[in-house]
């Protein structure tokens, strides 16, 4: 069994947990590589490693953690599109010279 809501206030496995510190998942690297399963929507992990559970874990594994991932890459592509990035630093003018040895 896993409890998502229960792991994720645990303070055996986070510092602080009831706090907001998303700089947490920095550098953190858990092993999902375990034992791969199809329980019927498509071959996914267990997913029990990690105490970080947003998608549940083993047989009642979210079935739109596939889902969410591919939604997350479309969110990012269109702040990139739609947001107006600037820059505070001028951009050298391009050198087109040849350097000939």
């Amino acid at each position: 069994m896993c409890a998502p809501g229960v792991s994720a206030i645990d303070p055996e496995h986070w510092e602080n947990p009831l706090e907001f510190y998303p700089e947490r998942w920095a550098g953190k690297k858990y092993d999902e590589s375990d034992e791969k399963v199809d329980f019927g929507y498509g071959l996914v992990s267990k997913g029990g490693n990690s105490p970080y559970l947003p998608f549940g874990a083993g047989r009642h594994r979210c079935i739109g953690e596939q889902f969410a991932n591919i939604q997350l890459g479309t969110i990012i592509s269109t702040f990139v599109k739609e947001f107006k990035w600037t820059s505070n630093k001028q951009v050298p003018k391009p050198d087109y010279t040849v350097i000939t040895l």
